[in-house]
């Protein structure tokens, strides 16, 4: 190519048939583009050129020792022989021309000159050496292109070179069967080249293609490949997985050809059988599983799904089998399962999966809860199609790993009806995934709750005795599991009153003898020993059996305060009683129950064996059939008291996805309420204080602080946080506020971070000091972005100190 002025210039020395197209040049500058073609026709030389030898200007004669030229015609090559015979030779190339066949090398025509003496010793030799020249086995000097890839619908040109001598038979063949010209495929063969030519290609021309050339004298082959980009096959015929009356989830089968290219999402389509029109529910879907939600009740529907790729989208899959949204509704009435269960599939030991990856072997269907550290999913196999439960853990310290591992490490001896059981586990750089048998009948309590049922003292003796079970197994295993509450106790099905225990995130294994103590519950469920951070043990979780079977028969919390710090003082103290109106219809024996399960004294609790063993549950045909009208009132609003602390308070939590779980050491930590102004919140945070002397006040702290005493009498102290700030749940829209203590002398200056960016004040975020060395961060109608790591940096001329928080942040719908 070259440029000469405002003339450029593309030579193409030497052109072969594959050069054969269309040609495009394209100027671009800054203003734009401008585009000019042309086609290049390319044709092959005459394929039978003359070569006849002729008398060019010789006498007929040849005498001794004369030499004669004669040539031949197109191109001009030269022949020469000389006689030495006495008489004179003639021949006579009237009856038989000599010929000389053209050779081919690099696709370039030449012809070797021959010469010869024509004496009697030599002839026989001249006459081998001419007929070697027109014997020649087939040789393929090229195939062009080589490995084509190309686009449905495009033409298609294979070339191939050869050199044969006699004329060759060539055949082209795709995956072993011969293709032969007809309207789709053309194939020209001449006499050094055979061209096929496919005028729109599909996906059925992919494949490997071979050449042959043959004659008398041998053969040749050359293979080539044809990638033909197509849009993949149809899915399998979708089937529903779950149904319900307004919900229908969906699962099928990845297409058996892709196309050559990835398919990358998924078009679902519904049809109202009454209607039979389809409208498409998603164009994006990203899995092999779909749920299709606010459809009608009790109605029928059809569904399809198409597979798409980088060239467009597949036909459609089969229709799927009518499927009817259904009333899944459980009857009035609790049904009695027999508690002889099996194990939901066979158990094994669990390592966490480094080199495999979660994505590759199970789709997501739907997030079915969100915590702090992460997601819950209900995800379906992608070659066995059985649902399961993943947990998707974010670990962003090797620590929070380690705790996983734990957790891993403690299901792996979990094998027992009542306890949800692990599958597999995944583990990437930064986040865990957990495998576990999915239940999908929701929380026993919501469960007991529903309006439509009616719940008895029987009822509440059968549940109290599967999860009695669950915890003996735990204990003749000498593990704790140290969230026991109504959150962490599902029904197996929305149909049944078989139970499961769940979430072994906070279980620790107990070794007789060990001083063993955590800072970590609910402290509606939490035992004394734990609020004092006393030694802990098996009994701990016997306290809290005793307030799940005390809520489950009344329908009300017996050391509920007004704040988590009250109610953490009322577990301290221990008192409860059977006063209210709800335990007229209780029998002495559930009463007797809870108060051997409520004693303030560990080592004087029953343990799990005696718990199985009273009479309250080992009798269950005693206990009373009668309506608990009153419990299930008071039921009602305890759930729905516990659902919107949950949804609508910004509580602080501990590394469990579970609702309103607090962190503490000795302290009654508060949640934060939504509030008007910033006086009124940060009022809050002084009241919490009032107990204190300002002279000499102290605090017990939570994150795994000492306790630190306050003097006003220090003259010199570098800046010190001495109240961490804590991990805050929010919807858009709330209010939020971070709290921290600070001492020092001289007075730290105190300066507020969110994701490593300084925070400003302005008409959201509002910076709130006292006296005593309280500061608050407050964060008005809350948005997305706002979700993050917050920090405070607090600093003196003495010294420095930080803490850090993370805000987790809902859309209004989550809940």
């Amino acid at each position: 190519m070259t440029y000469e002025d405002n003339t450029s210039t593309l030579v193409i020395a030497g052109a072969y048939p594959e050069d054969d197209g269309e040609y495009v040049c394209s100027a671009t500058n800054s203003l734009g583009t401008a585009r000019c073609s042309c086609h290049l026709y390319v044709e092959e030389c005459s394929s039978n050129p003359s070569n006849e030898v002729t008398d060019e200007e010789g006498p007929s004669d040849l005498s001794s020792n004369q030499t004669s030229t004669f040539s031949s015609h197109n191109p001009v090559r030269k022949i020469s022989y000389s006689s030495t015979e006495t008489p004179p030779y003639t021949p006579s190339f009237e009856q038989q021309p000599i010929t000389v066949s053209q050779q081919y090398e690099h696709k370039t025509p030449s012809m070797p000159s021959v010469s010869t003496s024509l004496d009697e010793s030599n002839y026989d030799e001249f006459e081998d050496d001419f007929e070697s020249v027109q014997k020649q086995a087939p040789r393929i000097h090229e195939i062009s292109p080589r490995n084509v890839v190309t686009e449905r619908g495009q033409k298609l040109q294979l070339q191939v070179s050869f050199t044969a001598e006699p004329k060759p038979v060539v055949r082209w063949f795709r995956d072993s069967f011969e293709i032969i010209s007809n309207k789709l495929y053309s194939i020209n063969t001449t006499e050094h080249f055979s061209r096929l030519i496919i005028e729109q290609v599909d996906g059925g021309d992919s494949g490997k293609y071979n050449v042959t050339v043959d004659n008398d004298f041998g053969s040749d082959s050359i293979d080539t490949t044809v990638t033909v980009l197509d849009v993949p096959s149809p899915p399998s015929k979708p089937y529903a997985t779950e149904t319900t009356l307004f919900t229908v989830i969906l699962s099928w089968s990845e297409p058996d050809s892709d196309g050559g290219s990835l398919v990358k999402t998924y078009k679902v389509e519904m049809c109202n059988a009454e209607e039979e029109e389809w409208q498409t529910l998603s164009e994006n879907c990203s899995s092999t599983s779909y749920c299709a939600t606010n459809l009608a009740g009790h109605n029928p529907f059809f569904f399809r799904v198409s597979a798409k790729n980088k060239i467009g989208f597949s036909e459609p899959s089969p229709v799927s089998d009518v499927i009817v949204t259904k009333d899944n509704h459980p009857s009035h009435r609790l049904s009695v399962d027999s508690d002889e269960e099996e194990l939901p599939f066979t158990p094994r030991t669990v390592v966490p999966a480094t080199e495999k990856i979660f994505e590759d072997h199970y789709d997501k269907i739907a997030e079915v809860g969100k915590g702090k550290f992460g997601n819950v999913y209900k995800c379906l196999h992608k070659t066995e199609k059985e649902t399961w439960a993943a947990k998707v853990i974010k670990c962003r310290k090797k620590d929070e790993k380690l705790n996983v591992k734990n957790e891993i490490s403690i299901m792996n001896e979990l094998t027992h009806p009542k306890l949800l059981m692990l599958r597999d586990a995944y583990e990437t750089p930064k986040s865990m995934v957990l495998v576990m048998e999915y239940v999908g009948g929701g929380e026993l309590f919501d469960r007991v709750a529903d309006e439509d049922l009616e719940l008895t003292e029987r009822d509440c003796v059968h549940f109290m005795r599967q999860i009695c079970e669950g915890v003996r197994y735990m204990h003749e295993k000498s593990i704790m599991h140290l969230d026991l509450k109504p959150e962490n106790i599902l029904c197996v099905r929305k149909d049944s009153n078989l139970i499961k225990i769940i979430d072994f995130g906070l279980a620790r294994r107990f070794t007789p003898g060990e001083s063993l103590k955590v800072m970590f519950g609910t402290p509606e469920f939490i035992a004394p020993e734990v609020v004092n951070y006393e030694q802990i043990g098996l009994q701990t979780d016997i306290w809290s059996l005793g307030v799940i079977c005390y809520v489950l028969l009344s329908g009300l919390s017996p050391f509920m305060g007004d704040s988590d710090g009250e109610t953490l003082s009322n577990v301290t103290q221990g008192d409860f009683d059977f006063d209210d109106e709800a335990f007229e219809e209780i029998s002495e024996e559930a009463r007797h129950f809870i108060e051997k399960c409520l004693l303030k004294n560990m080592k004087k609790r029953i343990t799990i064996s005696e718990c199985i063993e009273h009479k309250w549950l080992a009798h269950s045909e005693r206990n009373s059939s009668k309506k608990l009208r009153q419990s299930l009132r008071n039921l009602k609003q305890f759930m729905a008291r516990r659902k919107w602390q949950s949804d609508l308070s910004v509580l602080p939590v501990s590394r469990s996805t579970s609702r309103g779980e607090t962190d503490f050491k000795g302290e009654n930590l508060e949640s934060s309420d939504t509030t008007e102004t910033d006086e009124d919140v940060f009022n809050q945070s002084k009241d919490e204080d009032e107990d204190c002397e300002d002279d000499n006040c102290v605090n017990c702290e939570n994150n795994n602080k000492h306790i630190k005493t306050m003097s006003s009498g220090d003259t010199s102290a570098p800046a010190e946080i001495i109240k961490d700030m804590v991990d805050c749940e929010a919807v858009k829209g709330d209010v939020v506020r971070f709290d921290i203590a600070v001492e020092g002398h001289p007075t730290p200056h105190v300066e507020w971070l969110h994701d490593q960016s300084v925070i400003k004040e302005d008409s959201r975020h509002s910076f709130v000091a006292s006296h005593n060395g309280l500061h608050s961060l407050i964060i008005r109608d809350i948005c997305e972005s706002d979700e993050g790591d917050y920090t405070c940096k607090v600093a003196n001329d003495n010294g420095e100190d930080t803490c850090s928080a993370e805000l987790i942040v809902y859309g209004v719908n989550a809940f």
